[in-house]
């Protein structure tokens, strides 16, 4: 994973500080799917998307700097040990993060 590029999904409003982060995907194709399924999404009979991301999405490259994985039976993620693990205090779902003392 180190090294590869992945492109990240961003919501982009006006007058807000900071856009609002949708996804990462492997391929620039399935980030604009997904885009586009985004802009599909009605509430209350409007569109969603222009009420709450009036200037649109954007897809943003960005490189991976830390080798990781999913383990697919336990849903743990381990990663390599140069990574900053204060991640863990803001998600202590254990199905997402196990516990520092386990990595």
């Amino acid at each position: 994973m180190r090294g590869d590029v992945v492109h990240l999904v961003y919501g982009v409003h006006a007058g807000r500080d900071a856009d609002v982060y949708f996804g990462g995907h492997r391929t620039e194709e399935a980030a604009r799917a997904h885009i586009r399924e985004l802009e599909t999404r009605q509430m209350h009979g409007a569109s969603w998307a222009a009420q709450y991301h009036d200037l649109g999405f954007v897809v943003r490259p960005a490189v991976v700097h830390t080798d990781f994985e999913i383990n697919t039976s336990t849903g743990f993620v381990t990663c390599d040990r140069d990574v900053d693990l204060s991640i863990h205090t803001v998600m202590r779902d254990p199905r997402v993060l196990p516990p520092p003392e386990r990595m």
